[in-house]
C-alpha cells in the first residue's frame, strides 16, 4: 500500500508541474478574449496567419504610435504583434518561452507571456502590460 501511496503522490506531482507549463496558464493568455483582442483584419491576410491560434491572441496596449497583441502559433510559440500606424505590422516569437526582445517599425520591446516581476522595470523602459515593456 505505501508503495502505490508513493506513485499515486509522484503521478499527481507530474500532472500538477504539466499543468504549470500549459499554454493556457501563461498569464497574457488568461480570461475570455475580447473583442479589443482580436487581431486587426490587417494581419490576417498572410500566409502566415494560418499559423496563428486566434482564440489566444490578447491586445496589450499602445505605446510610441504602435499597439501590440501577444498571440499564440500552433506550434505553441508565444508571439508579439506589433501595428505601427502605418501598415508595417511584423510578428516575432520565442521558440521555447522565456523573453522574447523585439525590434522594427521604430519600437524595441520585450515580451514574457508569464509577465514581469513589477520591480524589474529599467530605466529607459516602459511597462504597457504585466508582460509588455517598451524601450522610451
Amino acid at each position: 500500500m505505501r508503495q502505490s501511496t508513493q506513485v499515486g503522490l509522484a503521478l499527481v506531482a507530474i500532472l500538477a508541474l504539466a499543468g504549470c507549463s500549459s499554454p493556457t496558464s501563461r498569464l497574457v493568455y488568461r480570461g475570455e478574449q475580447a473583442e479589443v483582442d482580436r487581431l486587426p483584419e490587417i494581419m490576417l491576410g498572410n500566409d502566415d496567419a494560418d499559423n496563428y491560434d486566434l482564440e489566444s491572441a490578447r491586445y496589450l496596449g499602445a505605446a510610441n504610435d504602435h499597439k501590440f497583441w501577444a498571440v499564440r502559433m500552433q506550434r505553441d510559440h508565444d508571439c508579439v504583434a506589433v501595428l505601427p500606424t502605418s501598415d508595417d505590422w511584423y510578428v516575432s516569437c520565442t521558440t521555447g518561452g522565456g523573453v522574447l526582445g523585439f525590434n522594427g517599425a521604430g519600437v524595441s520591446g520585450k515580451f514574457a507571456a508569464d509577465g514581469f516581476p513589477a520591480s524589474s522595470l529599467e530605466d529607459g523602459w516602459t511597462s504597457v502590460h504585466a508582460g509588455l515593456r517598451v524601450a522610451n
